[in-house]
């Protein structure tokens, strides 16, 4: 989708990136990490959006007095650059980028929120950043799992309240009663549906590998 004129540099040292055509909607994935937001990336890039990753926030996610302020002043030059952004930390950022561009859609995938927290806890043993702390606030350190189902909850609601009556703007799918498809997504943003299958998760891959190489193991040996 990126066939417009380039775009500016970045006072944050992003470096100059191509525009999206004229008219073209962008399309904001505000859905917290560990809600299939790996392969809801691959899906879109499969579409020719041209997806933000959250590498770019690495410069701010080490700095330990990260405000909301400057998470957004940043995150808005990242907004303005690309087509479409998933992941953290764009859950915090609606209101923002709503504001910011009025025309795009939003996308909320939540899932079951037990089965969320264990594995955000999961994923926070590994050591928490400023941006996940501004997500889940100290949940983010002690790994609280009632404590981050709260937190996901909440989100999950304001975003609801949001953008009531908005239904050409904003729509909601659960991951985890399979509405997170080509079906859905592809309507919403008005593109036809590709003839390839929806990505895999990370898991799944990850899972099948696991399968194949202990079937390699197994059918000829361990090198």
């Amino acid at each position: 989708m990126n066939t417009g004129t380039s775009g500016t540099s970045s006072s944050w040292g992003l470096g100059a990136r191509e525009r999206p055509p004229d008219g073209a909607a962008k399309v904001f994935c505000i859905g917290f990490p560990k809600t299939g937001t790996a392969a809801l990336s691959e899906a879109l890039s499969i579409l020719g959006y041209n997806v933000a990753n959250e590498r770019l926030f690495r410069p701010v996610a080490s700095n330990a007095s990260l405000s909301h302020r400057q998470l957004a002043e940043f995150g808005l030059e990242i907004a303005a650059e690309y087509d479409a952004l998933v992941g953290a930390p764009w859950p915090l950022l609606f209101e923002e980028l709503d504001a910011a561009h009025p025309d795009a859609k939003f996308i909320l995938v939540t899932r079951n929120v037990d089965n969320w927290a264990y594995d955000a806890a999961r994923e926070l043993e590994a050591g928490a950043n400023a941006i996940d702390r501004l997500l889940y606030g100290d949940a983010a350190d002690t790994m609280d799992e009632e404590r981050l189902a709260e937190a996901f909850d909440k989100h999950t609601l304001a975003v609801l309240e949001y953008f009531q009556d908005r239904p050409d703007d904003f729509v909601e799918l659960n991951l985890s009663d399979g509405e997170v498809a080509w079906e859905t997504i592809c309507p919403f943003l008005g593109v036809e549906i590709p003839h390839e299958p929806w990505p895999e998760s990370r898991r799944r891959r990850g899972r099948r590998r696991g399968m194949l190489l202990g079937f390699l193991k197994a059918r000829f040996g361990a090198n």
